[in-house]
């Protein structure tokens, strides 16, 4: 159809010529048009409801994106009887410190079939894929970093949508090692099984354990993995706080296996064996078939060698679900780091779809 591959991207990449205030409208209308027409459909059937709060997403910091991320599972999230999910995440990843410099986005893509097959065992196989790129959010952000007064972190002093890591001397200042980092692209195969354990009284209304099995598909080209499959398992916990108000917590531990760094910065960089995750999520449920979500999710570091890296990360998303048929439900986020800017996602967005059959 096209004659060659600049006259092919052009037809597909016309867009980001717009304005990003066009953008922003266009966005933020079809934002609020889609709430008033799911809010209007949920109110439309008396049966129709949310299915359990929470964001279907696990860490997207800088360590946790190219190996293992335990799946965020509370009591409730394997319904009973069968279900289904897709859900994409776009990330913008900006570091800049003495020893990296960071500057790529991340797609995570995620589908998943669950099947609760009593009212306490529930089982399910998730796929996910992340890729990394040049990506198209950096206007969008600086000028929303403007508009409310944030520092650019020297974000506005280089090229936009590049794709590149690269590592330094923090001593001499000498760059030690640079590759694209579509060198981490990476997929995996988990199977998840969770036993509902029940409530304890008024204090939390339900209690689960989960163990989680991955199977990588594709591993980073910069790392030498000893392969094999990573495990993990969490306890979840569920609690109404009062009307229209309910919470949900993870936390977790996953056994990674041990990987090395193949670049030239080989004596420097190293990764723990382990990881730690906790998530708090608060829902806060104005309507049937509508609420307001809020997701808080810490994950300790995966990488050592490299100041900054080397800490924890702190990730928040806010967002809405939706109940947009009787059997489907809609949930959509902002992420935002907090806390440690140096290892976590400057910006991102959250989109899933979850279908009861």
């Amino acid at each position: 159809m096209w004659s060659n591959n600049g006259n092919r991207a052009k037809h597909f990449l016309w867009f980001r010529r717009l304005p990003v205030r066009k953008w922003l409208t266009v966005l933020l209308t079809l934002l609020i048009h889609g709430m008033i027409f799911s809010c209007a459909l949920a109110g439309q059937s008396r049966t129709t409801s949310l299915h359990p709060s929470g964001f279907t997403l696990s860490s997207q910091a800088i360590g946790q994106n190219f190996r293992a991320a335990l799946p965020l599972f509370p009591p409730g999230r394997i319904p009973r009887g069968w279900a289904g999910d897709a859900g994409v995440t776009w990330t913008n990843i900006w570091a800049q410190e003495k020893c990296y410099h960071m500057d790529y986005e991340t797609a995570r893509f995620q589908a998943g079939l669950s099947r609760g097959i009593t009212s306490t065992w529930g089982v399910a196989v998730v796929y996910d894929r992340r890729t990394f790129f040049g990506g198209a959010m950096d206007s969008l952000i600086q000028e929303g970093h403007d508009l409310m007064g944030i520092n650019q972190n020297h974000r506005d002093e280089y090229p936009k949508n590049r794709s590149v890591i690269e590592l330094f001397d923090p001593i001499t200042g000498d760059s030690i090692d640079r590759f694209s980092p579509d060198q981490l692209n990476n997929s995996g195969a988990s199977i998840i099984i969770s036993a509902n354990l029940g409530g304890v009284g008024d204090f939390f209304t339900g209690i689960n354990l989960y163990g989680v099995a991955r199977f990588p598909l594709e591993s980073p080209e910069i790392l030498d993995q000893q392969g094999g499959v990573e495990t993990g398992f969490g306890l979840g916990l569920t609690k109404r706080l009062g009307k229209g108000v309910s919470m949900s917590g993870v936390l977790g531990y996953t056994g990674l296996k041990e990987a090395r760094y193949s670049g030239r910065a080989l004596d420097r960089v190293s990764f723990e064996n382990h990881q730690i995750t906790a998530m708090a999520s608060l829902a806060w449920h104005i309507r049937q078939g509508f609420s307001l979500e809020g997701q808080y999710i810490y994950t300790s570091p995966v990488l050592k060698g490299i100041r900054g890296m080397d800490k924890a990360s702190h990730e928040v998303i806010l967002g809405a679900a939706m109940a947009v048929t009787q059997h489907h439900t809609l949930n959509f986020g902002v992420i935002e780091n907090i806390i440690n800017m140096d290892n976590s996602p400057d910006f991102g967005i959250h989109l899933s779809l979850k279908q009861h059959f």
